[in-house]
């Protein structure tokens, strides 16, 4: 349950169908400061780790977000804006989830 109105909008966030590629997007912005992309980057891996599989929660991340994040992520990494699996992720000492490798 949130406990505040911030902690209510990321679950609503969540439900959105662009919220992962959205979250990626923001770990690779020079605009925003370093803490603002660690605690982007831990919400990501959270929200791919309880949302990826259909079984495992009620919000299920669609399987077209899904190959983006992977093409996003995996290795043909064709768009160097976008956070690579060991790059962004684990800048800020967050392990990339197992479903996305």
């Amino acid at each position: 349950m949130p406990t505040c109105a911030a902690e209510a909008e990321l679950e609503n966030f969540k439900r959105t169908p662009s919220a992962a590629i959205t979250v990626l997007h923001l770990l690779t912005s020079d605009g925003l400061p370093a803490h603002v992309r660690q605690a982007g980057a831990v919400y990501f891996k959270n929200m791919c780790k309880q949302h990826w599989d259909a079984e495992a929660s009620d919000i299920t991340i669609a399987e077209p977000v899904k190959q983006q994040v992977r093409t996003c992520h995996g290795p043909a990494r064709a768009n160097p804006a976008v956070a690579t699996r060991d790059g962004a992720l684990s800048s800020f000492g967050v392990t990339c989830p197992a479903s996305l490798r």
